[in-house]
């Protein structure tokens, strides 16, 4: 959002359909017009994204109202400075290959299908800590936990990429 005005922690911004509102509270990053969101790291993305837990499933969703778990991934990176791609494709590019089982807090899991789509990666998820993930479930219709080394609704984590060195 442009912020025009503000008063204390709060900010005037312009939305969409050529009106106006204030923001206010913690989590509102400042940056210059002409400058950059700065990148912070690996827990303050995964903890971005433990924000959105509970958020419903929305195809090609970008917001806590409706989020698909690419967009999970987008949102979350952008808003801590990364540039990644939107799709599941072009995350798959970024960052370093690694082990599902080496994964760390804000590393990216791959989560493969079941059955019949065994070797197609359907879902992207954050890896959290504790042998744990957060993505956005298709099957399930919400941003939920998954473990690492257990099969979900939506998969099972078959690749994972660290994007935080």
């Amino acid at each position: 959002f442009y912020a025009f005005n503000s008063i204390n922690d709060s900010y005037e911004v312009y939305l969409p359909g050529n009106r106006a509102g204030w923001l206010r509270g913690i989590g509102i990053i400042h940056v210059r017009q002409d400058g950059m969101i700065p990148v912070t790291n690996a827990e303050d993305f995964a903890s971005t994204a433990l924000r959105l837990k509970g958020s419903s499933y929305l195809l090609s969703g970008m917001s806590a109202t409706g989020i698909d778990a690419p967009g999970l991934v987008y949102v979350c990176a952008r808003i801590n400075g990364i540039n990644l791609p939107r799709t599941i494709r072009g995350q798959m590019a970024t960052g370093t290959e690694i082990r599902p089982e080496d994964a760390l807090i804000g590393d990216l899991v791959f989560l493969a299908g079941t059955g019949d789509k065994s070797d197609d990666i359907v879902s992207v998820g954050i890896c959290i800590g504790g042998g744990s993930y957060i993505y956005a479930g298709r099957k399930i219709g919400y941003v939920a936990i998954g473990d690492i080394n257990r099969e979900n609704q939506d998969g099972i984590v078959v690749s994972a990429r660290r994007i935080f060195n």
